[in-house]
């Protein structure tokens, strides 16, 4: 068996860009790989780092509702807006700033077993047996940037993770 990760684009914290519901999406995958044998990594990208937090906690509460872990990639673009009319980025838009991108990128790496700890106590665990049940998620996590990113940001985000 071949496993992949799939990556999904979002236009905000709950829903893909096309405007379908992540959550929705998410049940899909399950049903098409509920032993997650074939689908190793959800993955968030091309979209602005300002959704990374609201949409990994989704993902999260996702896997210990369901009992399928995954891993979870994320890798947003820096937020900023672009002028289709000028051809141009628009200025003061976005995360321009290495530090506070990775400083964003931690947060989410925190929410991970912050949310996973907050699903296991409600009780919500399914029962998919893929070790959902525990109290630290242990969920491997990739992280890197995508447009408007570069070798700075992906520095910032090095120095940030090893810190963790």
């Amino acid at each position: 068996l071949t496993s992949v990760w799939l990556s999904l684009a979002c236009c905000n914290g709950t829903q893909l860009n096309d405007g379908s519901n992540v959550v929705d999406a998410l049940k899909v995958m399950n049903e098409m790989d509920p032993n997650g044998w074939m689908l190793h990594g959800i993955g968030i990208n091309c979209c602005s780092f300002l959704h990374v937090v609201p949409l990994v906690q989704l993902i999260v509460q996702n896997m210990v509702e369901s009992g399928i872990k995954r891993a979870l990639v994320f890798y947003p673009n820096s937020g900023e807006e672009w002028d289709a009319s000028n051809e141009t980025w628009v200025k003061g838009t976005g995360c321009t700033s290495p530090k506070e991108f990775a400083s964003l990128l931690s947060k989410a790496i925190g929410a991970v077993d912050d949310t996973w700890n907050e699903v296991v106590k409600s009780g919500k665990v399914g029962s998919s047996g893929n070790n959902c049940s525990g109290g630290c998620s242990n969920i491997p996590i990739v992280v890197g940037g995508c447009c408007r990113t570069d070798p700075s940001t992906i520095s910032a985000i090095r120095g940030m993770v090893d810190k963790l």
